[in-house]
């Protein structure tokens, strides 16, 4: 049950192994955040940032008090349901 010399060594590398990995995984976490931030900044200063509205494909949702499901602005299938607009 005691520790060898051979089982601290493999210890120690595999403790090392993934403590490298883990730096190079936010290293690489760091370097997209920047590229990414660097790549937004030039699109705001180019004037060809993506404006949300109209042409945008995001859809608001509702949950809808009624069944619980979430919905878009038009409302559930239900007939009482108070997500409809008018």
């Amino acid at each position: 049950m005691f520790f060898s010399v051979g089982k601290i060594f493999w210890l120690i590398v595999i403790l090392w192994g993934v403590w490298t990995a883990f730096r190079m995984i936010e290293k690489r976490q760091k370097r997209g955040d920047m590229h990414a931030s660097t790549k937004a900044n030039s699109q705001e200063s180019s004037g060809k940032s993506k404006t949300r509205g109209a042409a945008s494909n995001d859809v608001e949702m509702q949950e809808c008090p009624t069944c619980k499901s979430w919905v878009n602005k038009d409302g559930c299938n239900h007939p009482d349901c108070p997500v409809k607009q008018s």
